[in-house]
């Protein structure tokens, strides 16, 4: 298996020597889902952490109702269930993936065998888990304090920084590659508040719907929005 260069590309093993590389290499193994197949689920006792290769993963918890909150996407590059690493070694949420993905799973033990001996990795997971911190408490904020059409307001600005194509009129494309009902939850609604919030951004001249694509069209506009 050849993996030290898929996982130079992952930010947090981006500066680690080739020596380094190639122990994560000899701990890590591939791992393939299928849509709609499970990763993990909440209270499963930790194997190691994951690296997303491509595809889509969402992490989400269950409420006493039965009610899902998705707490957020994982996308390619991206890290995520470091967190199980540490404390009573259980993962903290469920992982499913929303698309067909590929990933590295790396394992525990060696992992943490690697952080004791590499300060700088270290200092590496120490920045990634107050990254993930902050998110997770903007994601409460949110929830508590915005209405629906901040929230989604909110929403459409993360992923034009992400991965929105500018045009040359001005305006700002997205692919709405996730089912609404999964952005829904991840905003703390439901399909139909959903709908009716793109609406009203439209009806606003915030954006237009084509389809599966959202252009913005009033940048400035939906910053306003996103602020409640």
């Amino acid at each position: 298996m050849t993996t030290s260069h898929g996982l130079k590309t992952i930010p947090i093993f981006a500066n680690l020597e080739s020596s380094d590389l190639e122990l994560l290499e000899a701990v890590a193994a591939r791992r393939t889902l299928g849509r709609g197949e499970h990763l993990f689920f909440e209270d499963d006792p930790s194997v190691g952490f994951f690296a997303l290769e491509s595809g889509l993963i969402k992490i989400y918890k269950i409420a006493p109702d039965g009610r899902e909150q998705v707490l957020y996407f994982i996308g390619p590059g991206q890290t995520f269930a470091i967190a199980s690493l540490f404390g009573d070694g259980l993962y903290l949420a469920n992982a499913e993936a929303v698309e067909p993905s590929k990933l590295w799973l790396i394992a525990k033990a060696p992992f943490l065998d690697l952080v004791r001996a590499e300060p700088e990795l270290a200092v590496k997971l120490l920045a990634y888990l107050a990254q993930w911190m902050k998110r997770l408490l903007a994601l409460v904020e949110t929830l508590s304090l915005k209405n629906v059409e901040a929230r989604l307001a909110e929403y459409l600005l993360g992923r034009a920084q992400a991965d929105g194509h500018h045009t040359d009129e001005g305006d700002i494309i997205l692919t709405l590659d996730v089912e609404k009902k999964m952005i829904a939850s991840h905003l703390g609604t439901i399909s139909e508040t959903l709908s009716r919030s793109l609406r009203k951004l439209k009806d606003r001249g915030l954006i237009r719907e084509e389809g599966p694509l959202i252009i913005i069209t009033d940048l400035e506009g939906l910053r306003k929005m996103a602020e409640g």
